[in-house]
């Protein structure tokens, strides 16, 4: 019996022994083609990303390039370089940059005003009601630039038939339609800050007899003070670098850069014209890296 039950297991070792080493190799080849996997879908986002990336610089480097040609030529890289298109750049241009800096500021400054209790209603409210506002205003972010510019033109035309009072042309129209464009872009970023932090601050101000609007203004508003800055040079570029809301309801005098570039470039395409360009995307670049710096982007778009 104990010979009998010896060759037993002398026979069932080497079939385990298989088992496992075959398990083995299917595991160590199952790794393989998982680093091989992961190798290639890495490698594609590689190039994918720079493809990407590519297909949105380059447009910009031509403009830059070609801002630097001495000649009123397309001609990149330049043949002649000068800074002689800088000079060029016409003051109706100056004038339409210091009119877009003017309205971007404001149109920030009123959407800061307005979303900051507007944020604090719909985040600290439950019920249909806040979600109903909610849905209201993040609405301008669903629909297209161009008609949401179209409707606020019919709008206009309706309040100049039933007022007397007309709003296209007008820097206060054009200011409450830039208003509209960027207050969402506000309230999303001010909402997503307050939801993500407790009411733990305000509940021990308010415990230790600090009236409401002392605990809003010195607890509250502090906490959210990096989205707020954040927020609002969002809103500053985001109305600075409008082009088809503006198109629609600027008129003489009242012309952002923007749209003043987009009709001398129907004209002609002169070296001074790329110059301008170059200083707008010069000033949004300074922008970022400036709130980036002493606020820090990520974070304050976070919290």
């Amino acid at each position: 019996m104990t010979v009998t039950g010896m060759g037993a297991d002398v026979r069932d070792a080497p079939t385990g022994g298989s088992s496992g080493l075959g398990r083995n190799v299917g595991e160590l080849r199952q790794g393989r083609v998982q680093r091989v996997m992961d190798r290639l879908s890495h490698g594609a986002l590689w190039v994918a990303g720079t493809v990407s990336m590519v297909f949105l610089l380059a447009p910009v480097v031509v403009v830059v390039l070609a801002s630097f040609n001495r000649v009123p030529a397309l001609d990149v890289p330049p043949r002649r370089w000068s800074l002689s298109s800088y000079g060029a750049i016409s003051p109706a241009l100056y004038e339409a940059f210091f009119l877009s800096l003017q309205l971007a500021a404001m149109a920030a400054a009123l959407s800061v005003a307005l979303a900051v209790p507007a944020s604090f209603w719909l985040a600290r409210t439950r019920g249909v009601l806040p979600r109903t506002v909610d849905t209201f205003f993040r609405s301008p972010l669903q629909v297209p630039r161009i008609v949401l510019g179209m409707s606020l033109y019919q709008a206009y035309v309706l309040y100049q038939l039933m007022s007397g009072v007309s709003l296209r042309g007008t820097f206060t129209g054009l200011l409450a339609a830039h208003v509209v464009l960027v207050t969402p872009y506000v309230i999303a970023t001010c909402v997503a800050s307050i939801e993500g932090r407790g009411q733990d601050l305000e509940l021990a101000a308010a415990s230790l007899g600090a009236s409401p609007l002392r605990v809003f203004v010195q607890v509250s508003l502090p906490v959210i003070r990096q989205a707020l800055i954040a927020s609002a040079v969002l809103a500053t570029l985001i109305s600075f670098d409008d082009v088809p809301l503006s198109l629609f309801l600027s008129g003489a005098g009242t012309t952002p850069l923007p749209v003043q570039l987009f009709a001398l470039s129907e004209q002609n395409l002169t070296p001074s014209l790329y110059a301008a360009a170059t200083l707008t995307l010069a000033f949004s670049i300074v922008i970022t890296v400036l709130l980036e710096k002493f606020v820090g982007l990520r974070q304050a778009l976070q919290r």
